[in-house]
């Protein structure tokens, strides 16, 4: 009696997990397919990864009038990243005239700004803001925390910014990524396709992911470090760099 009783659990338990594993594959099949941008390279800083951003995506770039950079607030690699791609479009004179920075950045002091902007409460100050910046000529970068840049998030601040003005931005979502299976539940953008989302951050999270799965059998040297670019999105670029 007992066997049968403990065969049948096992076969509960055998196909939960089968049909877990079939949500997964299901859920990670209907993700958007990333386009590359920059492949997997090595990187002798963070700053040099923001340079070569601008320089691939320049084009694309210039034919907008607001940057939205999203970043993990106490990552100090991303502030630099962003430092990097802002110098470079500077220097070659197609550089943003105001930056604006979210007040709950714990590291806001490390990038030179005009103006800060809790977006997820003051969406409509910001968007005449940059209507008066456009009448102006005048280009803007914002940055702030992903959760509310990336577009992967239906409801983030940025996703409904760009949807009330038809797209008219680019954003480039930052993050550090898994480099085997084991640290993939260290990610502060959980992927839990299987179970409740509660950060809201799954589509995220299970992107960064499904790319870190392609690259388990990379190496590199230190102290050189690893990036790359994809697209994700109409508008939307995730920067992983670790």
């Amino acid at each position: 009696m007992i066997r049968i009783i403990w065969k049948n659990i096992s076969w509960v338990v055998l196909g939960i997990l089968v049909v877990a594993g079939l949500v997964a594959s299901l859920y990670f099949s209907l993700q958007p397919r990333p386009i590359p941008k920059i492949r997997y390279s090595l990187f002798q800083s963070p700053k040099e990864l923001g340079v070569a951003l601008t320089q691939r995506l320049r084009l694309e770039i210039k034919q907008v009038s607001v940057i939205f950079f999203g970043i993990d607030p106490s990552n100090l690699d991303q502030y630099q990243i962003v430092i990097g791609a802002l110098e470079l479009l500077r220097t070659e004179g197609e550089g943003i005239d105001v930056v604006v920075v979210d007040p709950n950045l714990t590291h806001k002091v490390e990038i030179p700004h005009q103006d800060e902007i809790e977006l997820k409460l003051e969406l409509e100050r910001f968007s005449e803001g940059i209507k008066t910046a456009k009448g102006l000529k005048k280009r803007v970068a914002m940055v702030l925390p992903a959760i509310y840049a990336s577009t992967l998030l239906e409801n983030s601040p940025v996703s409904k910014y760009l949807v009330n003005e038809k797209g008219a931005g680019l954003v480039f979502t930052m993050s550090r990524f898994p480099t085997n299976q084991a640290e993939e539940s260290d990610l502060i953008y959980p992927c839990v396709p299987h179970q409740e989302d509660r950060v809201g951050a799954r589509n995220l999270g299970c992107m960064i992911v499904s790319k870190a799965k392609t690259l388990y059998r990379k190496k590199n040297p230190a102290p050189k470090r690893a990036g790359l670019v994809d697209q994700v999105g109409l508008s939307e670029y995730l920067v992983l760099f670790n």
